[in-house]
C-alpha cells in the first residue's frame, strides 16, 4: 500500500492523495522529498488553490498516473467548461 499525503486548498478541504501521485506535481515533490521543507515531515502542504480546483487538478494528477506506462491512446481528461483558464493557472503554480 502507498503512503498518502494530505493536500489542503485554501479554503481548508482536506485531500488524502497517494504520494506518487501527489509527486506528478513538481511543487509537491520538492516539498514532500526535499528535508529542508516541513512538507517532508508532516506529508501535509498547504495550496493557494481553491478546493474545486484542486479537486481537477488531483483528477488529473490521478489519470496521468493511472496511464503513466499505458501503451495504448491515452483517454482525453474532460474538464469542465468555464474553469479552463483558473485550471491553467493551477496547473502552472503546481507544474504539472
Amino acid at each position: 500500500m502507498h503512503k498518502k499525503v494530505k493536500l489542503i486548498s485554501s479554503d481548508k478541504k482536506e485531500f488524502l492523495v497517494d504520494e506518487k501521485v501527489a509527486q506528478i506535481s513538481k511543487l509537491c515533490k520538492v516539498l514532500l522529498t526535499s528535508k529542508k521543507y516541513s512538507e517532508n515531515e508532516t506529508k501535509s502542504i498547504n495550496l493557494n488553490v481553491n478546493s474545486k480546483l484542486l479537486g481537477v487538478a488531483i483528477e488529473f494528477m490521478e489519470h496521468k498516473f493511472k496511464f503513466f506506462n499505458y501503451e495504448g491512446p491515452v483517454p482525453d481528461f474532460e474538464i469542465l467548461n468555464g474553469i479552463e483558464s483558473d485550471l491553467l493557472l493551477v496547473s502552472d503554480y503546481l507544474q504539472l
